[in-house]
């Protein structure tokens, strides 16, 4: 047949290849898994990361609207338009009417 044609050394590399190759699959397959669950834990560490400034964020404005709960809410809006009407009132004072000049 047609093994008998093949000289016995180069069957048993033959053999010997196709026998190695499984393995060969299997580490790359491994090394592709490896690879894509590094990535996968970058990304849940970053997404947890964001999370955990959210949270931070989130307290922070909660305990602002806590301390501020009673305030008046248009204090920034009224003091700034007093400033705002003191600020011309200081302009004005500050200009000096300019001096007639001789007629030349």
């Amino acid at each position: 047949m047609f093994l008998d044609m093949i000289p016995k050394q180069r069957l048993a590399l033959y053999i010997t290849i196709i026998g190695l190759l499984p393995i060969f699959f299997v580490g790359v397959h491994h090394v592709a898994e490896t690879r894509a669950l590094g990535a996968s834990r970058a990304r849940i560490a970053a997404t947890h990361e964001m999370l955990v400034l959210q949270k931070d964020k989130q307290e922070l404005n909660r305990t602002v609207r806590q301390e501020y709960v009673g305030s008046d809410h248009f204090y920034v809006s009224i003091q700034d338009g007093v400033d705002a009407f003191q600020a011309e009132g200081q302009e004005q004072k500050d200009v000096e009417p300019p001096e007639p000049q001789e007629p030349a």
